[in-house]
């Protein structure tokens, strides 16, 4: 049984939890015109509404309010005073897309059974009327909205709906049914050679597996070697993601040594899948993810390269066979970001740390707080270029704000980014679509819709500590064979750029191409530039306390 006692320390924890996981994902209107109720079991107190918008408007405690004293934070009232703003041009549809997702409708659904006497479409109605009178949604203009004079809220119902609520997930799932649409195209895969990219070619594939010790930073290295008989093609080297391993796309190493390019795969030692195995790492963010490993990571592969350049010199069985002098990246997840980052993405280290010391961690995806463990690095503006890399694929990247607004300006090397529109790890707004956005120079943004985070890697043979755990619901195996597919098809015509020949692969980084593999489950759209009628929807999704 819950009490209602408000000296209790765990009430108003949990309690100030609720009120931000409410303000954030915009589901304030249990608020009332006129009075709130409040309702723990069988016990229940009212507060006036106009007193709650004074203290959200200037920070004035009336006597009603001073019970809560504990509760009326700084941060509080920051919180009640958010704003989404909403394009007046898409108002209407912001709310009918909100409705339409599985997820969005699930919610309203939910949120309805925390409301006695309430329905999903009164409270659809307090959304509408909001957003057509201001163009935005905040606590104040849904109160005044909201069509009911008593409302009461349901705390102990409430509570349990903030604990499942991942609200960076829900927006990018709002945005999906705009992203298929903006991004189909017309297409005809009659355009494309008569070549299929995703198939290997019948050559003999060796495995080899380096042990490389950097004693410099006291790191041991595993690499994994793919390559052909023979083979003087540039070389491709791959970064798994936090918690995984170095055969994540062993599927695409295959490939790619087998129509001529040697593949090396490292594993980083300081967040691989060994992480979870730590005892002594529990929930602390600082020891499961050190924020060492931001650093280490780029500098991970800058050390493999000299070590493999060394290596093509005198190796007995690799000498010739690794030219470190043109190198393309390809990167999951945490793997995604080390791609950006030798590419030339400065980290911004201040406004990370900005954005992080006003994080409300309830609500926000594992990227969103993951990427805090990088705020106390006492750098700034970090620049973990190679100049060796001259091509990235970051697939499902945590970027978020570690790159600040304009670090990303600096790849100007081509670079292909996957979003996956179901990823409740790295959701796709700030962590895909927005960064895209600023790249430079050729880039390419392939969207699978209805693929999750782990859904384009190898799990025949790579560990996931994600997969194994029951934070996710992910779409693996036979189900994202499509997307597999185009992963060998799009990693080959990328690589393929390298090369000193024509590259007669390159019509494949197209929506001929893409597009023609979407099946039912998971559709796939492809843009190398985000549409203006699409950055209008991204913006509709800026809280101003988010930013």
């Amino acid at each position: 049984m819950i009490k209602f006692n408000l000296k209790n320390k765990h009430f108003w924890q949990v309690f100030s939890l609720t009120v931000i996981t409410v303000s954030n994902l915009l589901i304030t209107p249990v608020l009332s015109a006129e009075n709130l109720i409040l309702k723990i079991g069988p016990l229940q107190r009212s507060l006036p509404v106009a007193d709650l918008t004074e203290f959200a408007e200037n920070g004035e405690i009336s006597e009603t309010l001073a019970p809560y004293t504990p509760l009326l934070t700084p941060q509080i009232q920051q919180l009640l005073k958010a704003k989404l703003k909403i394009d007046p041009d898409i108002g209407d549809v912001f709310i009918e897309e909100l409705s339409r997702t599985s997820l969005g409708k699930s919610l309203l659904e939910k949120i309805i059974t925390a409301i006695p006497g309430s329905s999903v479409e009164v409270l659809q109605a307090a959304i509408s009327l909001a957003v057509r009178e201001g163009n935005e949604l905040s606590v104040v203009n849904i109160l005044k909205a909201y069509p009911e004079e008593n409302i009461t809220l349901d705390l102990t119902k409430i509570v349990g709906i903030a604990l499942q609520v991942n609200g960076s997930h829900l927006q990018s799932q709002m945005i999906n049914p705009i992203l298929d649409r903006t991004l189909k195209k017309e297409i005809n895969p009659h355009n494309l050679p008569a070549l299929n990219p995703a198939l290997s070619e019948q050559m003999q594939i060796f495995q080899r597996t380096l042990n490389l010790k950097d004693d410099t930073r006291n790191r041991q290295i595993v690499v994994d070697i793919y390559s052909a008989d023979q083979t003087q093609k540039p070389l491709v080297i791959m970064s798994h993601g936090f918690s995984a391993d170095r055969q994540f796309l062993r599927y695409v190493a295959v490939h790619l040594a087998s129509h001529g390019f040697t593949v090396a795969s490292v594993e980083h030692p300081g967040s691989n899948i060994n992480v979870f195995r730590d005892p002594h790492s529990g929930f602390d963010l600082s020891q499961l993810l050190p924020a060492s490993e931001f650093l280490d990571r780029p500098q991970d592969i800058t050390f493999v390269l000299d070590q493999l350049t060394e290596l093509n010199q005198n190796h007995e069985t690799l000498k010739g066979k690794l030219n470190t002098e043109k190198v393309a990246i390809i990167g999951h997840s945490f793997g995604g970001y080390t791609a950006l980052a030798v590419a030339g993405g400065k980290l911004d280290i201040s406004q990370l740390r900005e954005y992080c010391d006003n994080l409300r961690f309830f609500g926000k995806s594992p990227a969103d707080w993951l990427q805090c463990a990088a705020k106390d690095l006492p750098e700034n503006n970090l620049n973990f270029k190679d100049e060796r890399i001259k091509s990235a694929i970051a697939l499902n990247p945590i970027v978020g704000k570690i790159f600040g607004e304009t670090g990303l300006e600096n790849v100007t090397i081509p670079t292909l980014i996957l979003a996956s529109g179901d990823d409740s790890i790295t959701p796709s707004i700030q962590h895909q679509l927005r960064p895209f956005d600023h790249l430079n120079g050729e880039k390419y943004l392939i969207v699978a819709l209805g693929a999750t985070h782990l859904s384009v890697t190898d799990h025949r043979y790579s560990e996931d500590a994600m997969r194994e755990s029951n934070i996710t619901n992910e779409v693996i195996d036979s189900e994202t064979d499509n997307l597999k597919e185009v992963m060998k098809g799009l990693s080959l015509a990328l690589v393929s750029e390298l090369n000193e020949e024509e590259n007669i692969y390159k019509p494949f980084l197209s929506a001929d191409y893409i597009q023609n593999l979407s099946n039912d489950k998971i559709k796939l759209r492809f843009t190398t530039e985000i549409p203006e009628s699409l950055k209008n929807w991204l913006n509709s999704f800026t809280v101003n306390s988010y930013q």
